[in-house]
């Protein structure tokens, strides 16, 4: 009797789980214009573009809803370092991501041309929009966030 009981616990902690997932993972669909998939192995990686147009400071949109964030490619920039800006909604209010002493959230950036590793992106996590500020450019730059999921 134990036997068929702790089977049938079993049986639908698995339901549960696959129940669970679908339902996460059919609410969500890709922004097909900012997100390409890469190929690989295992998990999906992609990578989500912000564009600073020229004479701007402020990038685009990124959505990184579903992916874990591992890397962000910066190309040849101006100068300056990037802020960060964060929101719970595309077309939402963006806030100045700050750590606990209100310090803003900056990647120092130079003149470009870096990849930045996860460990200095982790503050970016629990958030699933963003947006970029850097100097003023001359031209427009296109910053990756490179994504796994």
């Amino acid at each position: 009797m134990k036997r068929l009981t702790l089977t049938g616990l079993l049986i639908l902690a698995v339901l549960t789980l696959v129940w669970a997932s679908s339902l996460l993972l059919g609410s969500w669909s890709e922004p097909e214009a900012a997100l390409t998939l890469l190929s690989g192995e295992g998990a999906r990686t992609a990578t989500a573009t912000a564009v600073i147009a020229a004479g701007g400071t402020t990038s685009s949109v990124v959505d990184l809803h579903g992916f874990s964030l591992v890397g962000l490619l910066v190309p040849t920039i101006d100068t300056g370092d990037l802020t960060f800006y964060v929101s719970e909604a595309e077309t939402g209010t963006f806030r100045q991501l700050k750590d606990a002493d209100g310090t803003a959230f900056t990647v120092v950036a130079g003149t470009g041309n870096v990849g930045v590793s996860t460990y200095d992106l982790t503050a970016l996590s629990a958030y699933r929009y963003c947006q970029i500020e850097a100097a003023t450019q001359e031209a427009a730059r296109t910053i990756y966030f490179v994504l796994k999921g």
